[in-house]
């Protein structure tokens, strides 16, 4: 098959996160199917972001090729941010009809944290209706961007992202969300039970074979902690409103 996957900020273990792309396409790639990933050159994510000249410059990674759309540079989530994305699904969408001829999809799937980019996805399929159109959930945004960050429902980011949810539970094939318990909110907002689907992160055990050695400077002080009787327990990821760690560390305590 042709894979489509359009997800904005798509990085790989070389550039860093978001890495569900990079390592959902390796797998596809080994199947035997075609992988084509377009993103942004710049993303806020990433440790390292590629040198790009043009719009779809062309970059083969592991056997996946990324196409990388130019948008400006931003820090925070401002309107700098606002503007990086319209013109990620802007070049997009304007070029949706160039875009089906000559990746010939047959899955589309829009997975950027943002759901507009399901615009694009709606866009690409008239073009080539045989495809299936897949939305993949990572944050639930709007819902994340009012009941966490405390943005009203009526504020205009929160009213285009509303609708942009909305047009992806009624106009997908298929809604892949990598939380469990979402299948009833986004019944609310029209999508078909049939359509949902829960896709977690995986792990690649081969990567954890050959483990590198803490730092020094680690070392010493979890050495230090366990010597005088210290339970330690390690976090990976994001410290943030989203991720709740202050129910994490009320638990631990009792």
């Amino acid at each position: 098959m042709n894979i489509l996957y359009i997800e904005h900020y798509a990085g790989s273990p070389d550039m860093g996160m978001e890495f569900r792309p990079y390592y959902l396409s390796r797998e596809w790639v080994k199947m035997g199917h075609r992988v084509d990933i377009l993103a942004a050159d710049y993303s806020h994510l990433r440790i390292k972001n590629p040198r790009v000249t043009k719009d779809f410059q062309k970059e083969e990674i592991d056997g996946i090729n990324y196409y990388w759309i130019r948008t400006s540079t931003y820090e925070g989530n401002g309107l700098k941010r606002a503007i990086n994305m319209a013109q990620f699904v802007g070049k997009l969408y304007l070029k949706a009809e160039e875009i089906a001829e000559k990746h010939k999809p047959d899955i589309i799937i829009t997975s950027s944290t943002y759901p507009l980019d399901t615009y694009v996805g709606q866009k690409i399929k008239k073009f080539c209706p045989s495809a299936k159109l897949i939305h993949e959930i990572h944050d639930m945004w709007p819902a994340v961007l009012v009941g966490i960050f405390g943005m009203k429902k009526v504020h205009p980011f929160v009213l285009l992202m509303q609708l942009a949810e909305n047009s992806f539970c009624r106009n997908s094939d298929y809604i892949v969300s990598l939380q469990p318990n979402t299948k009833a909110y986004l019944e609310q907002h029209g999508m078909s039970s049939e359509k949902w689907c829960n896709v977690n992160n995986g792990v690649v055990l081969s990567e954890w074979e050959k483990p590198q050695s803490l730092p020094s400077e680690h070392k010493e002080v979890f050495d230090r902690l366990h010597n005088e009787g210290k339970f330690v327990i390690c976090f990976f990821g994001t410290i943030s409103k989203s991720y709740a760690l202050d129910y994490l560390i009320e638990a631990v305590k009792k």
